[in-house]
């Protein structure tokens, strides 16, 4: 079956090996093999949950491991498949809830074998709880450690849990060994966008019944996250029976109840754009939407259901630039027409003692934002430039501590003809605040229920619908909700839980994945993880003492093929910048599109993508 792709991944960043402060100029990247797609018919075998080994040649360590992959399956069955593994005359006994507890399970279980029976150890990180709709919501339990016996009983053969937790456990490997990741998405609110909800599809669910699980998830709404920056589907509309076997490359068909027959062309449209990106892994044909068994319309992958998710308009080589003695520069490679040393939107007054810098394209309009030094003692400033003639805003900062700032993605036509619509939001000594386009000041952007002193750091999604921020050395997301030139963060903020501590810089590596900067075994370390907290893969480990302090990057294009090796990013690392794609390397002077004839690499900061 085909499936909509985006271009090959085109060259990889250039650079040097050279190495510098203690830190290796080029590392191994560990890049995390992602999952067949889940065609159907074909692609992904079915995965028949986990039983018990009976067998004599069976251990207390596999048994464990078994046991912790029980709960995966079919969730109303998960208890039972559990208790299966519990000795006989103790089942009754073991009373645990419906949910199903994702652990982090970072080292192996400790058997400590005695007589007559062998106790096992279990240290976890709780990660959340695995609901029926696949998504993963916020742990309801912290313990760290379980303990509890295993053993052989009298005239049987295979090992048995004898005293069980208290609770129903998955490990995360399990569930990412047993799931697929898939996202189902919903409009935001002023229905210019499709946002992604990250969802756990198991594979123990034949591959012509996914489609129809994935609707039934479609039709429940969103999840508790987005819900207050999202719609579900439209009032009294509902999935109609299950999606028919695709055969060939015929259409995908969606049945709809009676109540879709009401809606205007425009609102089957925004329907049929929202089943195609839900289903499109099993649509190579398209979608068909039917209401009440009668045709009503059909997609495909054309421009205008793909840019229904802004981040289909992602590029495989994406323009760089860095800073170089405080002033904006492009890198080489970059795909933008004019001179090497263009440079977007700085002007000789505006392009000196810049610490900080981002550039967004929005249609045909490129906007930057970027803090500096005004120099003689006159503090920093916001220079905002969304190419509106006579229109550049310097927003005086003072002493005030600043972050990179980062625009809100726009539709593009609308963001032609409003230039004022288009927002931004910065950190100001660890408060979220917001800038436009057309007044010089900046508005408080609330955010509740984060520990600390204040946000250290923070990073918009490209579809500009969600915000990750670091805050007490934690990472959290949340929503953000747009009321005409305003922006408001959402009232559900969620830890995304990861082995990774005292978190430095974050950024979107996909549109459900993260890259955080932190600590992991006592060295610093840079990690990619699903905005759940459950797929997390190491990016570079070797980096010993040297905290990463900047990061950036350029998210992954949901069509693209599997196996582009992560995104590409880029960080700074005891003052030395770094890129990352399949290995990290230092960022040299012969990467700058005109680089200056005493060029020297310490002079090179803050590497950064046209998003």
């Amino acid at each position: 079956m085909r499936r909509v792709t985006a271009t090959v991944l085109a060259a990889l960043l250039a650079a040097s090996g050279l190495t510098g402060c203690g830190i290796p100029g080029s590392t191994d990247v560990q890049v995390h093999g992602e999952k067949p797609s889940p065609d159907a018919p074909g692609g992904v075998d079915t995965i028949t949950p986990a039983v018990r080994d009976n067998s004599p040649t069976g251990t207390a360590e596999a048994l464990v491991t078994s046991f912790l992959a029980a709960a995966a399956g079919d969730p109303e069955q998960a208890v039972d498949r559990a208790r299966s593994f519990v000795a006989p005359d103790r089942r009754a006994a073991w009373k645990p809830s419906n949910d199903i507890n994702v652990v982090r399970v970072p080292v192996r279980a400790v058997i400590t074998e005695a007589e007559p029976f062998s106790t096992a150890e279990l240290t976890v990180q709780h990660l959340g709880v695995l609901n029926p709709n696949g998504s993963v919501e916020p742990p309801n339990n912290d313990d760290t450690k379980y303990t509890f016996t295993v053993g052989q009983l009298p005239g049987q053969t295979g090992w048995w849990v004898l005293d069980p937790p208290p609770l129903l456990l998955l490990s995360a490997a399990e569930l990412e060994r047993r799931y697929t990741s898939t996202p189902v998405y919903f409009w935001n609110k002023e229905r210019t966008a499709l946002v992604p909800d990250l969802r756990w599809l198991s594979l123990s669910v034949s591959a012509e019944r996914r489609p129809t699980e994935l609707l039934e998830w479609l039709g429940a709404g969103p999840s508790a996250l987005l819900g207050v920056a999202t719609d579900g589907l439209p009032a009294n509309v509902k999935p109609k029976g299950n999606v028919p076997k695709v055969v060939g490359d015929d259409p995908l068909e969606v049945n709809l109840s009676a109540e879709a027959g009401a809606l205007d062309d425009d609102a089957i449209w925004r329907l049929g754009a929202q089943l195609f990106w839900t289903l499109r892994d099993y649509a190579g044909g398209g979608v068909q939407v039917k209401v009440e068994g009668q045709a009503r319309a059909a997609f495909t992958g054309d421009a205008r259901v793909l840019a229904a998710n802004p981040s289909s308009a992602l590029i495989d080589d994406p323009n760089r630039f860095a800073l170089y003695d405080g002033r904006i520069v492009r890198m080489s490679g970059s795909q933008t027409p004019g001179p090497a040393g263009d440079v977007p939107l700085a002007t000789a007054e505006t392009n000196s003692g810049v610490s900080l810098a981002s550039y967004s394209r929005f249609g045909q309009r490129t906007v930057g934002a970027w803090v500096r030094d005004r120099g003689n003692g006159q503090g920093r400033e916001l220079v905002v430039n969304a190419e509106i003639p006579g229109r550049v805003l310097r927003i005086p900062l003072g002493d005030d501590q600043a972050g990179r700032p980062a625009w809100l993605w726009a539709p593009g036509p609308a963001a032609d003809q409003q230039p004022e619509s288009l927002v931004g939001l910065i950190l100001v000594n660890g408060r979220l605040q917001q800038f436009g386009t057309q007044e010089p000041e900046l508005t408080s952007v609330p955010v509740s229920s984060l520990p600390g002193p204040g946000i250290s750091a923070m990073a918009v999604s490209y579809d500009g619908q969600r915000i990750a921020l670091v805050a007490g050395g934690r990472v959290f997301v949340t929503t953000l909700t747009r009321t005409e030139t305003s922006v408001k963060a959402g009232t559900v903020v969620r830890e995304v839980p990861m082995s990774l501590t005292g978190i430095t810089a974050v950024d979107f590596a996909a549109e459900d994945r993260l890259i955080v900067a932190g600590r992991k075994s006592g060295q610093s370390a840079i990690a990619e993880v699903t905005v759940d907290g459950i797929d997390e893969q190491d990016r570079v480990t070797d980096l010993g003492s040297a905290q990463v302090t900047y990061l950036a990057a350029y998210p992954l294009n949901p069509i693209r093929p599997n196996g582009s090796g992560g995104s590409q990013a880029a960080y700074v690392a005891n003052n030395i910048p770094y890129s990352l794609l399949f290995s990290s390397n230092r960022i040299e002077p012969t990467q700058l599109a005109q680089p200056p004839p005493d060029a020297v690499s310490s002079r090179i900061s803050a590497p950064f993508f046209l998003e």
